[in-house]
């Protein structure tokens, strides 16, 4: 390794401690403060991870200061046993002088213990040096997810998108005083059956339902109130669910969007998108966040024609090689 000249030493690296909460949301504000992470989110998703997955987290110091961290895991909303993801975050001053590749090192000799059979990351593909990063580490490129963004002011709002007769819509907090806890899993249900018709699946992908009430439906962030579900007499069909957005409290988040292979093309998902921005501007947030797979032609088509405005794609990579 040859190090910057700004930097003498290696940084230590060790082990992460809760006292390095604060530091790690600085360091992702840094890189991104549209898409960073707050103290409490993190602890959140720490607290809610299940604890017979397999995780590390390792921070890099540098005169006393944490400049980058790292960590690898089971992934928490698609579980094998043997297939992992990493997350690498390096302060921008620091980029560039061996921090994270020494923290990538010492991740990967933690996953070679783990019996690894795929090992998954991504960035922005406005980042040309991490890109290289990955590409020199063997990872290759398996898919894109483009963020689009509508400001709520710009929303085109068509009232023909209106559900067909017979198909209604109500939204979580007000179906779960009806059905229960049973409305959970068949959201679940619901959900994992739209994902397995999205360009994106993979055979064995889908998220556990303990997993799915942990990080969707008891997370601080949702919105039981601006969760939509569309019914065909009293089946499930369609769902539109917004999540409070970590970094910015004017903005909301899709947490997810999908309609049944069985009631595709009727329209549905566009009505509900419709019930998710009058809630927005009733509430008074300024914008709704979102990602998409590149190829997912028809869901992409109805975020266009809402009004959002697509960004920069998100490129996933993954490595087999180990």
């Amino acid at each position: 390794m040859v190090w910057d000249s700004h930097m003498a030493d290696p940084p230590l690296i060790r082990a992460f401690e809760s006292r390095d909460y604060d530091r790690l949301a600085s360091i992702e504000a840094a890189i991104d403060p549209s898409t960073s992470t707050t103290v409490d989110w993190l602890r959140e998703r720490d607290q809610t991870r299940n604890p017979d997955h397999l995780h590390a987290r390792l921070v890099a110091e540098h005169d006393g200061a944490v400049v980058g961290y790292g960590q690898v895991g089971h992934m928490w909303w698609a579980f094998h046993p043997r297939h992992f993801v990493m997350r690498l975050n390096v302060e921008p001053s620091h980029q560039g002088r061996g921090v994270g590749s020494t923290l990538f090192t010492r991740l990967l000799g933690v996953l070679s213990d783990w019996n690894p059979e795929m090992l998954a990351t991504d960035t922005r593909e406005d980042r040309p040096a991490a890109v290289r990063f990955l590409e020199q580490r063997g990872f290759t490129e398996r898919n894109r997810r483009w963020e689009s963004r509508l400001v709520l002011d710009e929303a085109r709002l068509d009232r023909r998108r209106t559900l067909p007769v017979g198909f209604d819509v109500r939204t979580y907090e007000q179906e779960y005083a009806v059905r229960g806890d049973r409305l959970a899993k068949e959201l679940h249900e619901l959900e994992m059956d739209a994902a397995r018709a999205e360009p994106a699946y993979e055979p064995g992908s889908e998220m556990v339902f303990e997993q799915f009430v942990a990080n969707e439906l008891d997370s601080r962030s949702f919105l039981p109130d601006g969760a939509f579900l569309a019914f065909d007499g009293e089946r499930l069909v369609g769902v539109s669910r917004l999540q409070r957005e970590r970094s910015r409290p004017d903005a909301l988040h899709v947490g997810f969007t999908g309609v049944h292979p069985d009631y595709h093309g009727r329209g549905i998902a566009s009505a509900l998108k419709v019930r998710t921005i009058e809630y927005a501007r009733a509430h008074g947030f300024h914008d709704i966040r979102t990602e998409n797979d590149t190829r997912n032609v028809p869901m992409l088509r109805i975020n266009e024609a809402l009004g959002f405005r697509r960004g920069i794609a998100q490129i996933f990579f993954e490595r087999k090689d180990f």
